[in-house]
């Protein structure tokens, strides 16, 4: 049946990640961030597996995986002297993320690039909005709180797929 296709998320997080930079690590602080990052990380695609998890949840773990991982990505001390978004973090090379393609076989695609992994969840978490609109509306009954909310995950979605492929 070709109907779950059109629901499939093609690439897939093939590998854990253990955000070991024990030579980097500066203080305790930021020992606890990589560890906290490797707890969010696993709690977050495993949220991803169920399209009816709460929304609130999984935009909780979302958010929060994303915070903490914003210093792989942007200069957060770049954020005193002006746009932390216009200079890129020094972390972006230092962890190897692996994700595999489930419609290319058992090769993966493996990166030492923090944006790689970053614009993969946002598709990640886009396909999760889209499961999520379709298993609320697929209910016996919707309320229109449900299709409000329905109508939400789906623009979020395109929000999100729109900023993926302009930050290719």
């Amino acid at each position: 049946t070709m109907a779950h296709w059109f629901h499939r998320n093609p690439m897939k997080p093939t590998e854990y990640v253990k955000f070991e930079l024990k030579k980097m690590l500066t203080s305790e602080a930021s020992g606890k961030i990589c560890s906290e990052l490797r707890l969010r990380r696993e709690k977050l695609l495993e949220l991803f597996r169920n399209a009816g998890n709460d929304l609130a949840e999984v935009d909780k773990e979302f958010n929060d995986y994303l915070r903490l991982f914003a210093g792989f990505l942007v200069d957060i001390s770049a954020s005193a002297g002006g746009d932390p978004s216009k200079a890129d973090s020094k972390l972006i090379p230092v962890v190897r993320f692996q994700w595999g393609h489930s419609m290319l076989g058992t090769a993966a695609t493996e990166l030492s690039d923090s944006w790689f992994e970053a614009l993969n969840l946002i598709e990640c978490m886009a396909m999760w909005l889209l499961k999520h609109a379709a298993w609320v509306a697929g209910k016996d009954e919707v309320h229109e709180y449900e299709a409000k909310e329905c109508l939400s995950c789906l623009r979020r979605a395109a929000g999100m797929f729109a900023f993926v492929g302009a930050n290719l």
